[in-house]
């Protein structure tokens, strides 16, 4: 039996290949382009989105600014009631030339001179002390407690995990705003660790020799003139008996109008290289930059 193909389905069979042409085609080239396209698409997006990040960043830039020129003047202004870095005979010149300009005999002077920025433990009744007394008891109950159930450890520690980075998230112009980034006076009343303050402290141990009004003067210029020298403490001493032996050959003794002042003082002086400030630390960088830019050319 033999059957023969109608004109319709010549039709079907030249619509059925040229739709298969055309899968062909789509699947060969069209697809490919397809492909391209999407991946632009997503490139564009990307870029975009970096575009927004750098955008704001930049935004936020003059904010930074402010806050940092803030930290550089508070930087300024707090270091400058301390003394210059000095040795030790810097330091033995400074107290004798004092104790010389109230009329004083220097009878010793021992100056420990310190080789590391100098750790002081916060006033007892200060902010700082407080925080630092509930911080080690919350540590201490901590440690005694037991926690009965992992679970509620996991999720604690995963909730305090999600904070931090919240935390970290947080802009700048928040953080001015919450008052996180801390302002000068809290900065100084809050303190309670001075070990990256850039201060060194040098100990003075001092006994002068004359009289007791100018023992006072100079013991008063220490407590109330220099904030930088803190008198550790102080004491009035009678001087070693001295004796002479008159005409007739009878020993006496010499009588002095003076007191002998021991003070123990404490230096405190400011290394102004322990502080870079980053507009400082970036026009370094940048003329570095052009530097090795200019370098490059002249080779």
């Amino acid at each position: 039996m033999q059957t023969q193909m109608t004109e319709r389905d010549k039709k079907l069979l030249y619509i059925l290949g040229f739709v298969v042409i055309i899968a062909i085609f789509g699947l060969g080239a069209i697809r490919p382009i397809y492909n391209k396209i999407s991946k632009t698409n997503k490139e564009i997006s990307k870029v975009k989105e970096d575009y927004d990040n750098m955008k704001m960043k930049i935004m936020r830039v003059d904010t930074i600014k402010t806050y940092v020129d803030t930290m550089d003047k508070n930087v300024e202004s707090l270091s400058s009631i301390y003394l210059p870095m000095m040795n030790s005979s810097q330091i033995d010149k400074y107290i004798t030339d004092k104790a010389l300009n109230n009329k004083l005999l220097v009878t010793s002077l021992n100056i420990e001179m310190p080789s590391e920025f100098v750790l002081l433990e916060p006033y007892k009744y200060s902010v700082a002390q407080k925080e630092k007394e509930a911080k080690e008891a919350a540590e201490k109950e901590e440690a005694g407690a037991e926690t009965d159930e992992v679970s509620v450890t996991e999720n604690s520690d995963s909730t305090e995990a999600a904070d931090a980075v919240a935390e970290e998230e947080k802009t700048v112009e928040e953080l001015l705003s919450s008052g996180e980034m801390v302002s000068l006076n809290d900065a100084v009343n809050e303190a309670g660790d001075t070990t990256n303050s850039g201060v060194y402290a040098a100990n003075v141990t001092l006994n002068v020799e004359g009289d007791e009004g100018r023992e006072r003067r100079l013991l008063n210029d220490f407590i109330n003139n220099n904030p930088a020298t803190r008198v550790v403490s102080y004491s009035w001493s009678e001087p070693v008996a001295r004796y002479e032996t008159d005409a007739n050959g009878r020993i006496r003794q010499i009588s002095k109008r003076t007191k002998i002042l021991n003070v123990i003082l404490q230096m405190y002086m400011y290394d102004d290289t322990s502080y870079t400030s980053p507009n400082k630390a970036n026009e370094e960088d940048a003329e570095g930059g052009e530097e090795e830019s200019t370098d490059g050319d002249t080779e």
